[in-house]
């Protein structure tokens, strides 16, 4: 079983002191949702989140990069094989368990409108099985509790090594970053062993595809 952990990841929604701001209230208007039910969006709202928080449009509110990671990993053979628990958090310390039979909506913005529904209902639903949950943890809480068997994280400066040569143990678990630039909010100095697959910073569905893809060749495709 191969387990990924997400952390400080980029989904939240947005901040009660952005909500007044004329781009947030325009963007509610459009979208006929109070600010509270919305998510912090940078494809829309990239300068409002530029005034409150300076330099950081690029990294806060990337909806977007947990469209394509969850498409990647959720239409894996590894998770269509049952061998892949997927497991998300936040930078504000929620954490959503995405159940393998998920599947992702194709269009972006009905993504968007689910992961709303998940903030506000912290539990999704469908034909009485839960989809999507969501709970309150800390990053290394989230670790000690749905981490199993060798635990390592991969890390721009960690030791350079190929994904076959990290993917050593059938009962594994894979922290990757949940952001598009920048490094980790949480404390992660607990973890031991540190991996980095390329000299360059990669998009965080390269990093987990490429592990994914290991783990198959090495596990599920033996002759």
């Amino acid at each position: 079983m191969l387990t990924i952990i997400v952390v400080d990841s980029e989904l939240e929604t947005i901040p009660e002191e952005m909500h007044n701001d004329p781009g947030v209230r325009k963007f509610s208007q459009t979208r006929r949702k109070s600010p509270k039910m919305l998510l912090l969006d940078s494809n829309y709202l990239h300068t409002s989140i530029d005034r409150y928080y300076p330099g950081q449009s690029r990294r806060r509110g990337r909806p977007d990069i947990f469209h394509i990671l969850l498409n990647v990993l959720n239409d894996s053979i590894l998770n269509r094989r049952g061998e892949l628990r997927v497991f998300i958090h936040t930078r504000n310390n929620k954490v959503i368990t995405v159940n393998p039979e998920m599947r992702v909506p194709k269009s972006y913005n009905r993504f968007v409108g689910l992961i709303e529904d998940l903030f506000q209902k912290r539990d999704i639903v469908s034909h009485d099985v839960h989809l999507l949950t969501m709970e309150n943890l800390s990053a290394k809480e989230t670790i000690e509790k749905y981490s199993t068997g060798d635990v390592i994280l991969m890390w721009p400066s960690g030791e350079e090594a190929h994904p076959m040569d990290i993917v050593k143990s059938r009962d594994m678990t894979v922290i990757i970053g949940g952001f598009s630039e920048g490094d980790f909010i949480s404390d992660l100095s607990f973890i031991e062993r540190k991996y980095s697959i390329f000299p360059e910073e990669l998009t965080i569905w390269t990093v987990a595809g490429e592990i994914i893809y290991a783990f198959e060749r090495k596990f599920l495709f033996q002759h």
